[in-house]
């Protein structure tokens, strides 16, 4: 009987213990039902929005091909569903437009995301659209989700801001010429000036010089937007070409009392780039670094090869970017406000330009700066 007792018992636990698990299969089953429902509403809501959205939206696979769009997409492209779906986006790019066009496809076949390039795709009636893209990866298989924003009638007011300023500082280029040339003669022909004359005539110099950086800036701008900045590659000499461009800024340097260190690893190293863009950006980002630095401070250039890629960094111990002036650094006529509540002298146009001619030179640019402290602009390069 004892035995027959422990068998009852044994089969009355076991029971229970089935029962208790069912009732937990139950719960987990009804969660797991509950999550599922959630998950698609949350699916159809998402839909919905994909579809519906006014911004236009199509999914690419790892070969660039579009496998999904929403009707805004297909409004974009002037092309309907079933022709849209298949076709190569890539293809659909400007292929003029060479540096956006390998950046694009290599990202969209290497799986990386992207944002706001603009570029010019093809519609279906073989006309061409200037858009602002941008790629998120967003599963295991590395498809990609692409936005596109229509900004062509943005670019044309661009364009003609652009050919306004290109053609006012045209205009102005002859007559400050003229009023440098005179000013010169008139310095030289002038006998013995007064302490006063000498003062008027230095400060009506400075002023005509400021006046024409100004100039060659906004044409610099102009022919970078418009695209048609003649580019001549050659074979340059890193480790002498900094050397020059830092002496170009000698009396401003030496004028503070600057502390400047320059260091290539290896010693000697050579680019196949344009010289003139070159030197349009390093001299730049030496004269902010020299202009914003403080009294007796600190400038070094460092130049590194890194695989396939050289780094070149230009650090100062000046005023640094105030965080809330970070976003906007590389934006045309933007000063930070610690710059602007100083007084010193700028016109907005120079880490634009810089910006804008790195893309030629297929190189990238970044920067870490701490009010007060100073900031370290490091360039990218192909080390081809």
């Amino acid at each position: 009987m004892y035995i027959i007792g422990l068998v009852v018992t044994a089969q009355c636990v076991l029971i229970a213990a089935v029962i208790l698990l069912l009732r937990r299969a139950d719960k987990n089953l009804q969660a797991v039902t509950a999550r599922n429902e959630e998950l698609l509403e949350f699916s159809d809501r998402y839909l919905h929005l994909y579809r519906s959205s006014p911004i236009p939206y199509i999914h690419l696979n790892r070969q660039g091909v579009i496998t999904m769009s929403n009707v805004a997409a297909r409004r974009l492209f002037g092309i309907k569903e079933t022709n849209l779906t298949g076709v190569s986006f890539t293809d659909r790019i400007d292929t003029t437009e060479s540096t956006t066009h390998s950046i694009i496809s290599n990202k969209i076949a290497s799986g990386h995301s992207f944002s706001d390039l603009e570029i010019q795709i093809q519609d279906g009636a073989g006309r061409w659209i200037w858009v602002s893209v941008s790629g998120y990866v967003f599963s295991q298989r590395n498809d990609m989700f692409v936005t596109l924003i229509d900004i062509t009638q943005k670019k044309k007011v661009e364009q003609a801001k652009s050919e306004f300023v290109s053609m006012a500082a045209h205009q102005l280029r002859s007559p400050l010429s003229a009023t440098n040339m005179a000013l010169s003669m008139l310095t030289e022909t002038l006998p013995d000036p007064s302490p006063d004359q000498h003062k008027y005539l230095g400060v009506m110099h400075d002023r005509l010089n400021s006046l024409a950086i100004l100039v060659d800036d906004f044409l610099s701008v102009s022919k970078l937007e418009a695209g048609n900045f003649a580019t001549t590659v050659s074979s340059v000499a890193i480790h002498e070409e900094i050397p020059r461009i830092i002496n170009n800024h000698d009396e401003r340097i030496r004028g503070k009392r600057i502390a400047v260190r320059f260091s290539c690893e290896p010693e000697t190293i050579y680019l196949n780039l344009d010289e003139q863009l070159f030197r349009m950006v390093i001299g730049n980002l030496i004269s902010n670094a020299a202009k914003y630095n403080r009294e007796a401070g600190e400038l070094e250039i460092k130049c590194v090869v890194v695989d396939d890629m050289i780094n070149i960094t230009v650090a100062d111990s000046g005023m640094g970017i105030p965080l809330k002036d970070q976003p906007k650094l590389f934006e045309k006529f933007h000063r930070a406000h610690n710059v602007r509540e100083a007084n010193i002298a700028g016109n907005g146009l120079g880490l634009y330009i810089v910006k804008q001619a790195l893309v030629l030179m297929s190189g990238n640019i970044s920067f870490e700066s701490e009010e007060g402290r100073g900031t370290t602009f490091t360039i990218t390069l192909p080390a081809r």
